[in-house]
C-alpha cells in the first residue's frame, strides 16, 4: 500500500522533513517472530539483573501473600501438594485478571474469586444479583475485558430449574445477564438449560457462551455457541470440511474448549460428529473442520492418524491452537494450521533437547498468545534431569522459563528463599500485549519437596536490547508512550522487533531509524520531543503504518539487511536510534513521539 504524504499531518517542521520525503524501501508489518534475545539469557532462562517472576498470590503457609486480599484473617488453602487450590487465571490483553481459589474456610464456603488482586466473590455470601439467594461454588470459567469488567457463572441455592446465572461485574455495578430457564434472543422459542459455560467478553461488550440442554430443543439440537444475539454454531448442523467430503451432523460441543477472540470475529471449538466413533472428534474454526480424529494432521509431515485432541483455543488476536496426540502416542501442537511442536522434534532455543514422548498424557501443557502475535508454548523435554525438563518457549524461538528456575518468593530481588518453579498448570495462563505471562505454578524447595502453589506474573520482555535516549512527553492517555525493543541484536539472527506502548488507542503512527541523537521539543508543532535525527529512514511501506489497537500497543518487525534508504543496511557493530511518531487528539488533533531507543548490533 502506498500512502501519500498528505495522509500524514502537515504540521511537521523542517527538523522532521526527512521523514516526509518520497517513500523509499518496503518493510512488512508482522506480528509473528521471536521476542527475546537468546544470547542475552542465562541458562536458567531469566534475564540478567532480573529477579524473575513476580509472585502475586500464593498458598504457601505463612507467606504474606497467602492471605486472601480483602478478607482479613482468611488464608488460601495451604495444601502443599495439591495442584488445584488455585484455578485457571483468565485475563485481558492489557493485564486485568480474575482467579478463583480455595481458602482455609469450611469446604461449604471456601471458594473465592480474586479480581486484580482483591477479593470480589465468596461461596456462601448473599448473591447481589438474586435477592435472598446465596452464592454457590465457582465454576465453568470467567472472562474479563480491557476495562476490568468481568463475567462469572454461578449457581445459587435457588430452585434447581432457575438457579444458574451469568453475571457481569462493572466496578460496583452487578448485572445478571442470563438465568437458567430464561429466553435469549439468539435462541427464540427456546429456554436456557442448566448447562452454560465458557463465558467470553468481546470488545464490543457482547458476551459469548456455550449453551447446553436448551429447553424446547430436540436432543440432537440442544447445544449452541452464541455471541451477543448470534448463534455461531449449533448441534444438528453439518460442518463443512469433513474428511472425505462427509456430511455428518454435529452431535456434541465440548465444555472447556470454546474460544472466541477479543474482537469476536473468530471462534474455535472441539466437538463430536454423529456416526463412527473412531473418526467423530473434530476441531472447528469459524464452523469449518480443520482437524479430525482418525486422519493425519492436515498440511503436515505427520503420517499417523490423530487419536485425540487434548485442548483447543484461540488467543485475543485470533490465532488458534490445537494440542493433540497421534495413534502412536506422539503429541503435537498446531498453531494456525502449522505444526509448531511435536514429540521428538528439537526444542527451540536449546542445543540438544527434544520434545519428550509422553504417551499416556500430553507432553505439551501450554499454548497461549496475545493480540500482537506473540505466543508461548509449554512442554516437557527429554532432558535427563527431570527436575528441569519443563520449559516455556516464546514465539517458537527461545526458552524464557524452565522448571527448576529460582523464585524470589519474598520479592526482595535476591534468590534467597530456597524456592523454585516446580510444575506448570495445564493452560493455566494468559499472555498480555505487554508480554507479561500470568500463570499458576507449583513451587518446590531445593530438596524437591512441593510447598504449594503460586500465581505469578512473568515479564517475557526481560533482557533489554538497548537503552532509552530521551524522555517522552505525556499523551492523551495521561502517560508518555515508550519504546521497547525485543528480539535479537544479532544481524545474522535477523529477528528484531520495535514496539510502542502507552499509545492512544484508535490512532496510527510509524517507526523510524536514524544515526544521530537529537533533542527537538515540539518538533513539527507536535506535543512531543524528536530524539532521532541525522540520516533518517522511515519504516513505512508494506504495512509500516501501524494502527494502534485497544491495548495501546503497536509492533513492527524490521528486516535488518533491508532498511529503507537513505540509511544503508544495518551491520554488526553499528549503533542505530529508533523512535515512533503517532497521531493523537490531545485535546485537538496533534501528534507526539515515544521516547527514543539506542541499539548496538552484533554479528
Amino acid at each position: 500500500m502506498r500512502i501519500p504524504p498528505t495522509f500524514l499531518p502537515a504540521c511537521m517542521t523542517a527538523c522532521f522533513a526527512s521523514l516526509l520525503a518520497p517513500f523509499a524501501g518496503a518493510q512488512d508489518f508482522q506480528v509473528d517472530g521471536p521476542c527475546a534475545e537468546p544470547a542475552s539469557l542465562p541458562a536458567m532462562g531469566l534475564a540478567p539483573g532480573d529477579a524473575g517472576p513476580t509472585v502475586l498470590l500464593t498458598n504457601i503457609a505463612g507467606h504474606p501473600l497467602a492471605e486472601v486480599p480483602g478478607l482479613a484473617g482468611v488464608q488460601f488453602d495451604p495444601h502443599p501438594t495439591s495442584t488445584t487450590r488455585f484455578d485457571r487465571p483468565y485475563g485481558s490483553l492489557n493485564g486485568h485478571w480474575v482467579l478463583a481459589a480455595h481458602t482455609d474456610l469450611d469446604a461449604s464456603v471456601d471458594e473465592v474469586v480474586i479480581v486484580d488482586g482483591m477479593y470480589r466473590m465468596k461461596e456462601g455470601d448473599p448473591a447481589p444479583w438474586a435477592p435472598s439467594k446465596i452464592m454457590g461454588g465457582m465454576f465453568r470459567g470467567y472472562a474479563i475485558d480491557i476495562d476490568g469488567r468481568w463475567l462469572a457463572v454461578n449457581q445459587t441455592d435457588g430452585p434447581s430449574e432457575f438457579d444458574q446465572y451469568l453475571i457481569r461485574f462493572d466496578g460496583s455495578v452487578v448485572t445478571p445477564l442470563l438465568q437458567e430457564g430464561a429466553t435469549h434472543p439468539a435462541i427464540p422459542g427456546l429456554t436456557v438449560g442448566d448447562q452454560f459455560s465458557d463465558p467470553v467478553l468481546a470488545s464490543n461488550g457482547a458476551y459469548g457462551l456455550l449453551l447446553q440442554e436448551l429447553g424446547g430443543a430436540t436432543a440432537t439440537t440442544d447445544e449452541a455457541v452464541i455471541l451477543g444475539s448470534q448463534i455461531l454454531l449449533r448441534t444438528g448442523s453439518i460442518p463443512a470440511g469433513q474428511a472425505n467430503g462427509e456430511t455428518r451432523e454435529l452431535r456434541d460441543i465440548n465444555v472447556g474448549d470454546l474460544g472466541i477472540n477479543f474482537a469476536g470475529w473468530r471462534h474455535v471449538v472441539s466437538g463430536d460428529l454423529v456416526g463412527n466413533s473412531s473418526t467423530d472428534e473434530i476441531v472447528l474454526v469459524d464452523g469449518q473442520v480443520v482437524s479430525q480424529e482418525g486422519y493425519p494432521v492436515p498440511n503436515s509431515s505427520l503420517t499417523e492418524d490423530i487419536d485425540r485432541f487434548w485442548w483447543v483455543g484461540v488467543d485475543p488476536g485470533g490465532s488458534w491452537y490445537i494440542r493433540g496426540q497421534n495413534d502412536g502416542g506422539d503429541d503435537w501442537v498446531v498453531r494456525n494450521g502449522t505444526v509448531v511442536g511435536v514429540a521428538g522434534g528439537q526444542v527451540p532455543g536449546t542445543a540438544a533437547e527434544n520434545w519428550a514422548e509422553i504417551g499416556s498424557a500430553s507432553g505439551f501443557f501450554l499454548s497461549v498468545g496475545n493480540s500482537q502475535g506473540d505466543w508461548v508454548l509449554g512442554g516437557i523435554t527429554d532432558n535427563p534431569d527431570t527436575s528441569r525438563n519443563a520449559v516455556l518457549i516464546l514465539n517458537g524461538a527461545v526458552v524464557v522459563c524452565r522448571e527448576g528456575d529460582p523464585l524470589d518468593l519474598d520479592g526482595n530481588g535476591i534468590f534467597d528463599d530456597d524456592t523454585f518453579l516446580d510444575t506448570f498448570g495445564d493452560n493455566d495462563a494468559f499472555l498480555t500485549d505487554e508480554l507479561k505471562l500470568h500463570t499458576v505454578v507449583t513451587v518446590k524447595n531445593g530438596n524437591g519437596a512441593r510447598l504449594g502453589q503460586a500465581f505469578l506474573s512473568m515479564d517475557l520482555s526481560n533482557g533489554a536490547l538497548g537503552s532509552s535516549i530521551c524522555i517522552a512527553s505525556p499523551n492523551s492517555t495521561g502517560s508518555p508512550a515508550f519504546m521497547q525493543i525485543t528480539g535479537s541484536r544479532s544481524v545474522a539472527w535477523n529477528d528484531f522487533r520495535l514496539r510502542g506502548h502507552n499509545l492512544p488507542p484508535g490512532q496510527f503512527g510509524f517507526f523510524f531509524v536514524g544515526d544521530t541523537i537529537v533533542n527537538v521539543p515540539g518538533a513539527g508543532n507536535s506535543n512531543g520531543v524528536l530524539c532521532v535525527g541525522g540520516t533518517v529512514s522511515r519504516l513505512l511501506l508494506g504495512g509500516g503504518i501501524v494502527f494502534i489497537g485497544a491495548s495501546g500497543v503497536a509492533a513492527y518487525n524490521l528486516d535488518l539487511p533491508s532498511v529503507p534508504l537513505p540509511l544503508p543496511a544495518i551491520a554488526p557493530g553499528q549503533t542505530r536510534y529508533f523512535q515512533c511518531w503517532y497521531r493523537d487528539n490531545d485535546p485537538g488533533p496533534t501528534s507526539n513521539f515515544t521516547d527514543g531507543y539506542s541499539v548496538t548490533f552484533l554479528n
